[in-house]
């Protein structure tokens, strides 16, 4: 190996540092050591590696089986859902289950959207962009064997900003427990109320009409919550994630004396 000298004026030249750390008879530890990264480093990347969604066991079906809890739901147009089945034994106890043991989906009609395999091996729901606002459609597949059938509709935020979003009134200003903790529009036009966090019954429910030109929320048809609990047809508005009360008002919940009327967040 050829080496070069440094030479100080007054002084003998003595060799220079050698700066390489390998020459041509170090190749077998060059090898060797490459070896030793390669297998270093791939044994941290297998385990790293995300696990393979189809390589889980497929739990035996048990009770009943369905995609989402409520009868219908509400998607957003261009909108991708993961087809996650669960399962209830009984009622307010659901069990996910694995979306990779799904099998024989499809979505009708199929104006309403396709069915696409996610990086895990999962199952997604695309809803079409070009679904019209309002279509009626459902999603089924199969389960080892047993059928999944659950529906949703299409709607537009745009032209319908109070679906797809869970409403919470704010705190401030209110009396304590008189705020909606959960506040429901489905792109079906029906709507829900829930006073109380963790409540399975619906303290208010029933169909609306929303005009988005002027702000109109009409309350159609009621179920539990009468004009007496102070639910009032009116104005309101949306501005992004807020929702503010103007004229209308949900009313009061079972119970409450006062009514709350500050904004919600969505």
């Amino acid at each position: 190996m050829t080496r070069l000298f440094s030479c100080v004026p007054g002084t003998r030249c003595v060799p220079a540092p050698d700066h390489r750390f390998f020459d041509r008879n170090d190749r077998p530890r060059i090898h060797r050591l490459m070896m030793l990264l390669i297998c270093f480093f791939g044994i941290i990347a297998c385990s790293h590696r995300s696990p393979d969604a189809m390589t889980e066991t497929c739990a035996a079906p048990s009770g009943a089986l369905f995609f989402w809890t409520e009868p219908e739901e509400s998607l957003a147009i261009g909108k991708t859902r993961t087809l996650t089945p669960y399962k209830a034994d009984m009622p307010g106890a659901q069990e996910p289950l694995s979306s990779a043991c799904l099998s024989n989906i499809r979505v009708s009609p199929e104006a309403a959207g396709s069915i696409r395999k996610g990086p895990l091996g999962d199952h997604l729901l695309v809803v079409s962009s070009t679904a019209p606002a309002g279509l009626a459609a459902y999603v089924e597949a199969d389960y080892l064997g047993e059928r999944i059938r659950s529906q949703f509709r299409v709607f537009d935020p745009t032209s319908n900003p109070l679906v797809g979003k869970y409403w919470i009134q704010d705190t401030e200003g209110c009396a304590e427990g008189t705020q909606i903790q959960e506040l429901i529009f489905s792109a079906g036009g029906e709507f829900s109320v829930i006073w109380d966090f963790f409540e399975w019954r619906k303290d208010c429910e029933g169909r609306y009409n929303y005009d988005p030109e002027t702000g109109t929320l009409e309350f159609i048809q009621t179920y539990g919550c009468g004009t007496e609990t102070g639910l009032t047809s009116g104005l309101i508005e949306v501005r992004g994630n807020e929702l503010v009360l103007k004229t209308a008002s949900f009313g009061r919940g079972p119970g409450r004396e006062e009514i709350c009327e500050a904004p919600f967040g969505g």
